[in-house]
């Protein structure tokens, strides 16, 4: 009963509540041609609007050529998020149309006013996924550079555990492993990696690194399983875009998303086979 009666709310909200000044929930759910389309259309906190939402999306300029839908991004798991926005000492403040142009001692200075604070918290972000190993200088016998080899495209893994080319350097939650419960996802990385290494010890070899051939197969595979999410085409840190790091402004697939069931069995399977796709030595 007390489903029915959310839903029956839902439905109210959706065709009586507006936001001021904003186009209907219906325009605009027309304008995006679905719900699905509308970001964060579902109810994740308890009594805000669809209506709301969809007006937040408006006011703020999404649009169908810079797409957000739900759950496509990191979703603020919390309680009374969105709420915070409507009170009073609460402005939300889009720097796309106003950017920062310095910190003065009063607060932030934009380009059309100054907003003054008591308090300034600092969220620059990070470079999620590839940032830690581009801080590295990682280098290779002949002089490649680990850096330069993943600016500009895919970055060229095995299972995302290692790369072509630089031998020993074995990654936990490095690109092109799979994504879901992050520590889950790493016990399996760690458990693979560590049966690696006891191969490696127990018949007394010192060097691997995997062949080029499952390299490029296990790109082709992360690339096949990433093309029919619409989380691919989110600009966001996990598909490689961050406004603050300079040339990170081209949509890339980070991640293994044809499941963390499925990249296990890969994994144990290989493991079980002996580590055929690796040169070892």
């Amino acid at each position: 009963r007390e489903r029915e009666r959310e839903r029956q709310t839902d439905t109210h909200t959706l065709h009586a509540r507006s936001h001021p000044g904003a186009p209907s929930i219906e325009r605009t759910i027309q304008q995006y041609g679905s719900t699905a389309a509308v970001p964060h259309v579902e109810r994740w906190e308890r009594g805000v609007s669809l209506a709301f939402l969809a007006a937040f999306a408006h006011e703020f300029g999404v649009t169908a050529d810079e797409p957000t839908w739900s759950v496509c991004k990191r979703l603020c798991v919390d309680t009374g998020y969105f709420e915070v926005y409507n009170q009073e000492n609460v402005l939300l403040v889009d720097v796309n149309d106003t950017p920062i142009e310095r910190i003065a001692p009063e607060g932030v200075q934009c380009s059309d006013r100054l907003h003054e604070f008591d308090l300034l918290i600092y969220a620059t972000g990070f470079d999620g996924v590839t940032g830690p190993y581009d801080r590295i200088d990682i280098r290779t016998a002949d002089g490649r550079v680990l850096r330069d080899e993943w600016a500009d495209d895919l970055p060229r893994t095995y299972l995302g555990v290692q790369t072509e080319g630089y031998p020993n350097m074995l990654m936990v939650l490095g690109p092109h492993t799979a994504r879901g419960n992050i520590p889950r996802n790493s016990e399996q990385i760690i458990d693979f990696v560590t049966g690696l290494v006891r191969h490696l010890w127990e018949n007394g070899h010192t060097r691997i690194e995997p062949r080029p051939e499952p390299v490029s197969e296990w790109g082709r595979h992360v690339d096949e399983a990433a093309k029919p999410l619409l989380a691919s085409q989110v600009k966001s840190w996990q598909t490689g875009v961050n406004r603050n790091v300079p040339g990170r402004d081209v949509l890339r697939i980070l991640g293994y998303n044809g499941s963390a069931k499925k990249y296990r069995l890969i994994t144990e399977r290989v493991a079980a086979e002996g580590y055929q796709e690796f040169l070892i030595d």
